[in-house]
């Protein structure tokens, strides 16, 4: 499976495998000599099973925004006069494939946030619960109180503590609250500016659509036809997409009721395929930065 992940999925943890190098693979079974006693038997166990975990997660991650990416290629090439409509239509799948993607990213951070507790030897009563939160809360406090162990750590979590902060809002409210207005946008004929850096593209009136969803429909069309585009000396071309832009209300108007929502200021002009893939990609990095701490942190244990 590991392999599968790495070469087909491109799951790219550096110091995911190294420490696992770094700690002979959390080997407990055969000789004492390759664990550390400050973690103890038990703890070095729960570890390799939780940093195997983790890097699952990820793939499981990446597999549902291969699938988001897979159902707008779909109607991409679906769209048009006679063509069969997909089995599963375009909003269920994404939808679909949205929560599944935001219930394995927080797993992701959770089983991360596991390895870092018993590794750092964070105290959590039997009561408390261990996930991402509150070992940001613990390591936070170890910090306040001078604690160099965490100093490195801390830094790198405060990096991206804000990119937390809004992941959380879109988990918490697609999870657990209800689905937001998906506004599909994108449906038309438009002119497009190979030349222009993003290409930019204009609507039947010859207005400019914004950047940012020029970007996303612009992605979303056939390679085919892009590379039709660039082996002519044209820089303008006219093109005709389907509905495939899924965006998402902004954070802060998550929770605007329906009735007072504006789609002219409440709508973020990102494609949700984009903005899981900004989640994806941050949240990855910075695994992989906690990793490198990690390798650091095990080698001074005894």
């Amino acid at each position: 499976m590991y392999r599968y992940l790495l070469d087909e999925k491109k799951i790219e943890i550096a110091n995911h495998r190294k420490l696992f190098v770094e700690a002979k693979g959390f080997f407990v079974w055969e000789t004492d000599a390759l664990m550390k006693n400050s973690i103890g038997p038990r703890n070095t166990a729960l570890i390799e099973r939780y940093h195997d975990s983790c890097f699952t997660r990820f793939g499981i991650v990446k597999h549902h925004l291969d699938e988001m990416s897979k159902s707008v290629e779909k109607e991409v090439m679906s769209f048009g006069p006679g063509e069969p409509l997909e089995s599963i239509p375009i909003d269920f799948s994404i939808k679909l494939h949205t929560v599944g993607f935001f219930i394995n990213l927080s797993g992701a951070l959770d089983t991360l946030a596991q390895q870092i507790a018993l590794l750092y030897g964070l105290a959590f009563k039997d009561v408390e619960r261990i996930d991402f939160d509150n070992v940001l809360d613990k390591v936070k406090a170890l910090w306040n109180r001078g604690d160099k162990r965490v100093e490195h750590l801390s830094e790198i979590l405060a990096r991206f503590e804000n990119t937390f902060k809004e992941f959380k809002q879109y988990r918490n409210h697609l999870v657990h609250r209800r689905f937001p207005m998906f506004h599909q946008h994108g449906a038309g004929t438009y002119t497009v500016d190979i030349q222009a850096t993003p290409p930019a593209m204009y609507d039947e009136e010859g207005n400019q659509i914004p950047n940012t969803l020029a970007r996303t429909l612009f992605r979303r069309l056939p390679k085919s036809l892009v590379e039709m585009f660039h082996s002519t000396p044209y820089a303008t071309h006219a093109v005709t997409v389907g509905s495939f832009a899924f965006l998402l209300p902004k954070k802060e108007s998550l929770e605007t009721n329906p009735v007072e929502f504006n789609f002219a200021t409440d709508l973020d002009d990102r494609d949700i395929i984009d903005l899981c893939e900004q989640f994806f990609s941050y949240t990855k990095d910075f695994a992989d930065e906690v990793y490198g701490d990690m390798i650091d942190t095990y080698r001074k244990l005894q």
